[in-house]
């Protein structure tokens, strides 16, 4: 149990600070000689999901009531641009993983693919603090979807490297930030879909595990999702990328 609600716990820390939360679990699966299903990480996930909709909630009620007041005026708007570009920067993430779900799935229990990961979340946490100007909201958007993309191999942090990409392409930081985690509630949401079948074969045991796991993940996560905000208007994003350097030398070492 005690091991669950540790699970839980790194899962809603890490989930948004910019070190990985996939990697993490891949790390803490290996020490403890744990390996569940990853519909069990998926869940976890589902907690922070929670915490998401519950830091965002604002702007979710923006952009539901004013898409359908758009469609109620035949028109267009701001929150139909929105809807669009977050579909757009969704796709590469669904196009991996509907296909490469089982590679994926397989690097979980390598820790030196895991260090590779973490190695390249350290070089976009420190390269976030250089800017390319002159990028369309198209490029921007494309590549914050590439990144997060590849943030679905363990070791590669969704909120880091998203972030930290949008403001390279020349997002102001308010903009980064917004974009990056209402990409990442689709993200989590059709994760979580694509694990459905494994989800309804869990035991009663399985479940009891996963829920706990889910409810720690959500507590944790809104309290770290504010101190990444903080963190991330202030600069100090790269300070994160020498930890992540840390835990690659780690999984370089024990992999």
């Amino acid at each position: 149990m005690i091991r669950i609600i540790l699970l839980g716990f790194i899962q809603g820390i890490t989930e948004f600070l910019p070190i990985s939360s996939s990697g993490h679990l891949a790390l803490l699966h290996h020490l403890f000689d744990y390996y569940p299903p990853l519909a069990f990480d998926v869940l976890a996930h589902l907690g922070t999901l929670g915490a998401l909709v519950l830091f965002f909630q604002k702007d979710i009620k923006k952009i539901i009531v004013g898409a359908w007041r758009e469609i109620r005026k035949c028109q267009i708007g701001q929150q139909w641009r929105l809807i669009s570009l977050l579909a757009l920067g969704s796709l590469p993430a669904i196009i991996t993983g509907l296909f490469f779900r089982s590679l994926v799935e397989k690097i979980f229990t390598d820790l030196t693919l895991v260090g590779i990961g973490f190695l390249i979340t350290a070089l976009l946490l420190f390269l976030g603090r250089m800017k390319i100007k002159h990028n369309s909201i198209l490029n921007q958007v494309i590549g914050v979807g590439v990144v997060q993309a590849l943030a679905i191999l363990p070791g590669i942090s969704r909120s880091g490297s998203t972030i930290s990409v949008g403001a390279i392409l020349g997002m102001k930081k308010e903009e980064a930030f917004r974009f990056s985690f209402l990409l990442g509630m689709i993200a989590i949401l059709g994760a979580t879909i694509l694990q459905i079948p494994q989800i309804v074969d869990f035991n009663a045991n399985q479940l009891m595990e996963s829920f706990l796991a889910m409810g720690t993940a959500f507590l944790t996560g809104y309290f770290s999702l504010k101190f990444l905000k903080s963190v991330f208007l202030k600069n100090k994003l790269w300070y994160f990328s020498f930890y992540c350097l840390v835990l690659a030398g780690i999984c370089f070492v024990i992999g």
